[in-house]
C-alpha cells in the first residue's frame, strides 16, 4: 500500500467464519484473521458487538471494502492531530505491527464515541486538552516499544455508526499487564482530560491468528 494515502479498514465479525471468506482479498492491501476471546463494556453499553468465540477479520486497502457480515466496523487512517513535532518524532519510534501471529499475540479493538460538547469546541480548545504533559500521546510514550497502536477515523465516512474512532492495539500476551495499565491511564481524566467527553467505549479482545 502507498504509505502516503489513507488506509481504509473493515473489521467484520461472524459466528460462522464462512461469511468472512467472502471478503475480497485486496490486491493493494491485506487481510488478518482473529478469534474473539472477550468483549467488555467500558461506558455506554455494547452496540453491535460480536461475542466470544466469533471470528473476525481486518481488511486494509487503499479503497473501501464492503461485506455483509453480522457485525462490521469501518474506518480510515488520517494525519496526526493534537501532536507536537517532538511527540511526532517520538511516535515514529513506535514498535511496528507484529508480523507473526498465534496464541502469543493479543489484539484489542476499541470503538470510541465522543459527546457533542467535544465536537462543538473549536480546534484550539480541543488542543488545550493535550497541553502541560497531558493527553493520550504523552501517556502512551512509555509503552510504544511494546504495544502497537493504529487509529482509524469513522466519523466522516458517511455511514451511520455509533462510534467516531476505532483504536486497534497489538501486543505479546506477556505484556497484557502493561496494556491494561495503559488503558487505566488513558481513562483517567486527571491524566487525559479528553476522556471527560467519551460517552461510548467498549473492548473487543482477540487472538491474532494470521
Amino acid at each position: 500500500m502507498n504509505p502516503t494515502l489513507p488506509i481504509h479498514c473493515l473489521f467484520a465479525a461472524a459466528l460462522d467464519g464462512g461469511v468472512l471468506d467472502l471478503a475480497p482479498v485486496p490486491s493493494n492491501g491485506r487481510i488478518n484473521r482473529y478469534r474473539v476471546d472477550a468483549v467488555a463494556a467500558v461506558i455506554g453499553g455494547l452496540p453491535d458487538a460480536p461475542e466470544p468465540g466469533w471470528q473476525m477479520i481486518r481488511v486494509e486497502s487503499e479503497t473501501p471494502t464492503e461485506l455483509a457480515a453480522p457485525v462490521t466496523y469501518h474506518g480510515v487512517t488520517g494525519h496526526l492531530q493534537y501532536t507536537t513535532a517532538a511527540q511526532a518524532a517520538a511516535l515514529a519510534q513506535s514498535r511496528p505491527e507484529f508480523s507473526v501471529a498465534g496464541d502469543n499475540i493479543r489484539a484489542v479493538l476499541i470503538p470510541i464515541h465522543k459527546d457533542a460538547a467535544w465536537w462543538s469546541q473549536p480546534h484550539d480548545k480541543r488542543q488545550d486538552h493535550f497541553k502541560d504533559a497531558k493527553g493520550h500521546t504523552k501517556i502512551g510514550q512509555p509503552y510504544i516499544d511494546r504495544i502497537f497502536r493504529r487509529l482509524y477515523h469513522s466519523r466522516y465516512l458517511g455511514r451511520k455508526a455509533p462510534h467516531d474512532f476505532l483504536t486497534y492495539f497489538e501486543f505479546q500476551q506477556a505484556d497484557e499487564g502493561p496494556f491494561r495499565e495503559l488503558l487505566a491511564k488513558l481513562r483517567d481524566p486527571a491524566l487525559n482530560p479528553e476522556w471527560h467527553h467519551v460517552d461510548l467505549e467498549f473492548e473487543i479482545w482477540m487472538t491474532k491468528l494470521t
